[in-house]
């Protein structure tokens, strides 16, 4: 079922991105995330598992996607975008250490579940700096275009 779920993530992310943008819904996302994996750790019971089951596989490939058409859309030359695989695989080798590390620490499940929520919790953070970020230059741009010409039907959209 979890390849299943990641599938309805990847066709989810393209239907919520054409309604509403790219930015709000990956914030929601990580937040709703996090949650999952915050739930997780406090206790795992046949319906928390369904539903963690399937809010973290279609979660994820929803975030996954939302960060490969951020990377297009910020970074024109491709030279980030490149580095995709690279950062995946460097998260792919140090979570399992890191899980690993855990488990000899006696931290358990829970404690992987609390990384995993904490993570998210990281990328929420990063996410929402660029997301203010963008807005303000944004903002800044459309205020400079505004000011450089002294037309009246562009200053009455600074209003």
């Amino acid at each position: 079922f979890g390849t299943l779920f990641s599938l309805v993530g990847c066709v989810a992310a393209v239907w919520i991105s054409n309604r509403f943008g790219q930015f709000k819904p990956i914030l929601c996302a990580l937040i709703v995330l996090a949650g999952t994996l915050a739930t997780l750790a406090v206790g795992v019971t046949a319906v928390n598992f369904l539903i963690g089951l399937f809010l973290f596989n279609l979660l994820w490939n929803l975030v996954d996607t939302y960060q490969l058409g951020t990377i297009g859309d910020l970074d024109h030359s491709g030279r980030f975008a490149a580095l995709v695989p690279a950062s995946q695989h460097i998260a792919n080798t140090t979570g399992p250490a890191a899980a690993a590390g855990m488990f000899t620490m006696g931290w358990g499940y829970p404690g992987v579940f609390y990384l995993g929520a904490a993570c998210s919790l990281v990328a929420f953070v990063l996410y929402g700096f660029v997301y203010l970020l963008l807005v303000k230059n944004n903002a800044a741009d459309t205020m400079k275009t505004a000011l450089s010409t002294n037309s009246p039907s562009t200053s009455s959209k600074i209003t």
